[in-house]
């Protein structure tokens, strides 16, 4: 009771303090606001730029779609008593205010004027009482550019062929000069430190990627598209395995505005020039007509989504008069977009002409894209002065179409090299590889990060803070401790996630596991754990033997991999886990399979071979050898040939498998673990196919029996209307299948989501020889919710899903046979039945949490609390 009075009295402290302290922090700032609007046509003028310059940089914002703004400046950044307010957008004059700094101030709407042009001017928007598409010039003219896509495309060719470099920029925002970072100096910090317009505050660039890429269509065959190498020099070297990299080249990767849908941060945005969806989605306006660089006559058009709140672009295209090909694109996103981590993203696309050679042998001339630009300010949340900036620059070369474009030098340009020049190039140095020829040299900004990158290699005060970034990121420590070095390190210890867990049945389970590197043998690697459980007190352990026909730089699992294992695994299990050796059992699986008490002692034995035969195409076989000895409340039982049952104390069995998966699309990644964790193309069409035999005679194989399955899984992205999940499983049992091997849905009791489980399912309450689970998931993206107000600022997302397992079993798998291992009492043969459930709920909850109903509709006699479910759900997107 004291202490319960004790915090109530420091809780009504705190809230009589508030407002002193709320009002100390508004004191110490201005606030400005106003709506910007056309003096022509009374509209108002959204993402205009408005900033102020301060004592070390600039600071701004923009405009929404209404044209209001609002500004705050401390007061300590301003040098003088006086504001000087700065007003620009496209097509319009630039306005200066001046203002008091120790007032607030409220402007009111504040008229832009156009600016004039050398050439006519047309009829640009229409009344502000109502937009229409009928009698819109810019929608007509628009639906032409629709219609000329094809043909001004450079896909419209056979045969074509072009280089594309790419610089990655990446930089630290927020960042106050005269302040030391990362361990580093503040008196050497100011060397590194650099200004951004798209950030409006220092940055400092930390990283700098380079790719260098030959792309071809022959015979309207896209081939794929040729690496001919890379460059990376960037601090986050010490916590990129791969998957940074990976994600980072299909998140920001160049877009092509002819396309209906825009890849781009893991969704499919309708670009402006969309076929069927594009003249409902955006809003056009006709500005001005304009030359362009080269003096061509261009419509200036002006598009903006219909509903600020979906994923859409607004911005201006540069649209030739006569032919209606593209002649440049500035587009942003709106900063009220429902866009996760995004506080402002911008992209300019710079085009050219091109001599071609059509199919018919005539030359033309294509406008094609000859620079871009793209440049996005991540942050956690704008409370936090804590951002990252990216540029992503794309600069295109050396078109050639017709026969030119077939040349072996022109598809490979590093076959003009000399042997012994090739040779030094193609070898590999962790992040360096190839061929990378600069069409220009890297700017300030981008000389800044490598100088960063060679300060703190050399910084030993920055050794012991790459250490923890790499352990808390990575989750290994590595041996020796050069976290700046990874090509020196001999052993990995981890991950530490796993180093404690609990549950029902080991009580508190300590581990200690690792892994070699290349470092100590670039084609045999080893890895493994020992644990110790102090409520069953027994030690488990895993050993696991790699070798890989090509030498690898750090771990056995990165691209390409050819690799033969053996491995060794004695631990304790619950039917139906799937877990890969090294990262079973973490400290998450506290809160997710703590309860479960149907578990086994397990003794797995495998030899494996795997091997890519290309990015999208892989396949692997293995031999394994299983042994299980239940315990907890799991039982196996038998019956004699005289009828009788009774317990056993293991089963055995050893399976002979294999698998073929095609991923049409997959960016593989050079990572530790195998398979993909998380990666922007895991949504990508993937196609499986699996089987097993067990042939009798081998150990524990008292009939020859088998299995075979098939998976298929994809996102479907869906414009406007969001995207669906779709994942269906199949499998189908062989020859005579001990009951104890049937096939069972995996049932998820706990209350954080299991993805691809089942919600309203005991394990083991299912059985069968023959099975369909099929999966839908709707995401609606906001598709409801951006359109009510109030609720649309909220961000949410709706889910809509079904989730299904059908499953018959045969008589011959029903009735129990002397001497098989015989189901579980509680373990129902399904007959030809059907278990079905329904979701619903809400995702981007504090844009990281997502909370589901599920309903059970099958099932008779079922109480009501196995009926309904819900589970809590972590996941990040944008």
């Amino acid at each position: 009771m004291q202490t319960k009075r004790s915090l109530l009295i420091l809780l009504w402290s705190f809230l009589c303090l508030l407002p002193t302290l709320l009002a100390g922090q508004v004191s110490s700032s201005t606030s400005i606001s106003g709506i910007l609007y056309d003096q022509q046509t009374g509209e108002p003028v959204p993402y205009a730029s408005i900033s102020t310059e301060t004592r070390q940089s600039v600071s701004g914002t923009a405009s929404d779609d209404k044209g209001a703004f609002t500004i705050k400046v401390r007061h300590e950044e301003i040098a003088q008593d006086t504001i000087v307010l700065q007003i620009s957008c496209i097509g319009y004059e630039g306005r200066t205010l001046r203002l008091d700094k120790y007032q607030n101030h409220s402007l009111g709407r504040i008229p832009l004027i156009r600016k004039a042009t050398d050439m006519e001017t047309v009829v640009v928007k229409p009344k502000k009482e109502r937009y229409r598409r009928k009698g819109n010039p810019a929608v007509t003219i628009m639906r032409q550019v629709m219609q000329h896509k094809e043909h001004n495309h450079l896909s419209s060719l056979p045969d074509y062929s072009y280089q594309l470099y790419q610089k990655t920029l990446l930089a630290q925002g927020d960042i106050t000069r005269g302040k030391g970072y990362w361990g580093i100096p503040k008196w050497r910090m100011k060397s590194f430190v650099d200004s951004s317009a798209l950030a409006r505050t220092p940055i400092l660039p930390f990283s700098l990627r380079e790719r260098h890429t030959v792309y071809a269509q022959q015979a309207r065959r896209t081939e794929n598209p040729l690496l001919l190498g890379t460059r990376h020099k960037g601090v986050e070297q010490i916590v990129d395995e791969g998957l940074l990299s990976s994600n980072i080249d299909a998140l920001l990767a160049p877009v092509d505005i002819y396309d209906n849908d825009l890849p781009l941060l893991s969704k499919e945005i309708i670009g402006p020039l969309h076929s069927q969806l594009g003249i409902t989605f955006y809003k056009y306006y006709l500005l001005d007509t304009i030359p362009d660089a080269s003096g061509n006559a261009c419509y200036q058009i002006q598009f903006v989504p219909i509903e600020m709140r979906d994923a859409g672009f607004s911005g201006t295209l540069l649209v030739d008069t006569v032919d209606y090909s593209i002649h440049g694109v500035e587009m942003r996103l709106p900063t009220i977009a429902n866009v996760n981590w995004v506080d402002r993203l911008e992209i300019t696309i710079d085009y050219a002409p091109q001599s071609i050679t059509r199919p018919d042998g005539r030359r033309d001339t294509l406008w094609l894209p000859e620079r871009q630009r793209l440049d996005a300010l991540f942050r956690v949340s704008k409370r936090l002065d804590i951002s990252v900036l990216a540029r992503v620059t794309s600069i295109y070369s050396h078109y050639q179409t017709g026969a030119t474009a077939l040349r072996p030098e022109t598809l490979d340009p590093r076959l003009l090299l000399s042997a012994d020049t090739l040779q030094q190039l193609m070898t590999r140095v962790i992040d360096d590889y190839g061929l990378v020829v600069r069409p220009e040299p890297i700017d300030s900004t981008e000389l800044r990060a490598t100088q960063l990158v060679d300060y703190v290699l050399h910084d030993p005060g920055y050794k012991l803070f790459s250490l923890g970034a790499r352990m808390a990121s990575v989750g290994f420590i590595p041996i020796p401790a050069e976290p700046l070095h990874r090509e020196r390190v001999y052993v990995d210890l981890g991950p530490l996630e796993t180093l404690i867990s609990a549950n029902m049945i080991e009580g508190v389970r300590l581990r200690l596991g690792g892994m070699t590197t290349a470092r100590l043998h670039n084609q045999l690697f080893a890895e493994g754990y020992v644990t110790y459980g102090f409520k069953d007190k027994k030690w488990k352990y895993y050993a696991r033997l790699t070798y890989a026909v090509k030498p690898k730089e750090l771990h056995p699992h990165s691209y390409p991999r050819n690799n033969f294992a053996l491995s060794v695994r004695n631990d304790l299990f619950f039917p139906g886990e799937e877990s890969y050796g090294l990262y079973k059992d973490g400290i998450a699986s506290i809160f997710g399979t703590y309860g479960i008490t149907r578990r086994y002692y397990g003794l797995d034995i495998e030899a494996s071979h795997e091997i890519d035969w290309s990015p999208s195409l892989y396949s692997n076989i293995w031999v394994d050898y299983q042994r299980q000895r239940p315990t907890g409340t799991l039982h196996y039982y038998t019956i004699d040939a005289e009828g009788k049952q009774y317990e056993v104390d293991e089963l055995r069995q050893t399976e002979i498998g294999a698998s073929l998966s095609w991923t049409p699309g997959r960016t593989p990644y050079s990572g530790r673990k195998p398979g993909s964790i998380v990666s922007a193309d895991i949504y990508k069409p993937s196609f499986t196919i699996s089987g097993s035999i067990y042939p009798r005679g081998l150990w524990g194989n008292d009939q020859t029996h088998g299995a075979l399955h098939l998976a298929y899984s994809q996102r479907l992205y869906l414009s406007i209307l969001g995207a669906l999940d779709i994942t269906l499983q199949s499998g189908i049992a062989l020859g005579n299948t001990p009951q104890s091997q049937l096939f069972t849905p995996y049932g998820n009791r706990a209350w954080l989501l299991v993805p691809d489980a089942f919600q309203t399912i005991q394990p083991l309450e299912f059985t069968a020889d023959k099975y369909l689970d099929f999966k839908l998931l709707y995401r609606m993206e906001g598709l409801l919710f951006n359109r009510i107000p109030l609720v649309k600022r909220l961000g949410l997302r709706e889910l809509v899903g079904i989730h299904g397992y059908w499953g018959d079993t045969s008589p011959r798998h029903i009735t129990p046979r002397p001497g098989q291992i015989l189901l579980p009492t509680y373990a129902e043969p399904m007959r030809n039945d059907l278990h079905l459930e329904l979701s619903a709920g809400l995702s981007n909850i504090f844009k990281v949490l997502s909370v589901q109903y599920f309903y059970r509709i099958t099932g008779k006699g079922l109480p009501a609390r196995q009926r309904h479910s819900i589970r809590l759900g972590i996941s990040v997107s944008f």
